[in-house]
């Protein structure tokens, strides 16, 4: 994969996205203007749909982390959803966490089981790369980056692979919509 710079200039900016906070603002913290281009294909241009109208703020917490906003010409309703690990996740001393593998994140659960949930778009990647003990069924299974002996390592590819599968199959239970799919 190679980096090539766009000749026409960077695809958003404050000036064409006015409602990029200026802590998530790439461009003003270093961020040069590139474009991947996976696999020699050029990606195709996208029009935020904060770039057509200005959304109303609904909620935003003290963090800048999550955040509810609407967008009332088109009716659509954005969630960002901050969560560490999208599976419970207690910290036990600075960078030192137990993931319990099988539980998803309260948060997480709450918006699904509450029907908030049509679309999900899932980042989450770098908490993961912090000293953590991994559970499922209220048993340790291993760890990541303890070098204990014992104590079974696993990758972070693990941990990451083991926490999508639980939420997403938490998202895809029928239990928990309260609407069709």
């Amino acid at each position: 994969m190679g980096c090539l710079r766009d000749p026409e200039g960077p695809r958003y900016t404050k000036a064409s996205c006015p409602t990029i906070p200026s802590s998530k603002d790439c461009f003003l913290h270093g961020r040069e203007d590139r474009d991947t281009e996976p696999n020699g294909v050029p990606l195709v241009s996208i029009v935020s749909l904060s770039q057509e109208e200005a959304p109303i703020d609904v909620y935003k917490d003290a963090k800048d982390r999550s955040q509810t906003r609407f967008f009332p010409r088109n009716n659509f309703t954005l969630i960002v959803l901050w969560t560490r690990f999208l599976v419970k996740g207690v910290q036990k001393e600075a960078d030192v966490f137990d993931l319990h593998l099988d539980q998803v994140d309260d948060r997480w659960a709450l918006n699904v089981s509450h029907g908030l949930v049509d679309f999900a778009i899932v980042s989450d990647s770098q908490w993961f790369f912090k000293k953590s003990y991994l559970y499922e069924g209220g048993r340790l299974l291993g760890c990541i980056y303890c070098n204990e002996t014992n104590v079974t390592g696993y990758g972070v590819g693990f941990a990451i692979k083991k926490a999508f599968q639980t939420a997403l199959r938490y998202r895809y239970e029928p239990s928990k919509c309260s609407h069709k799919l």
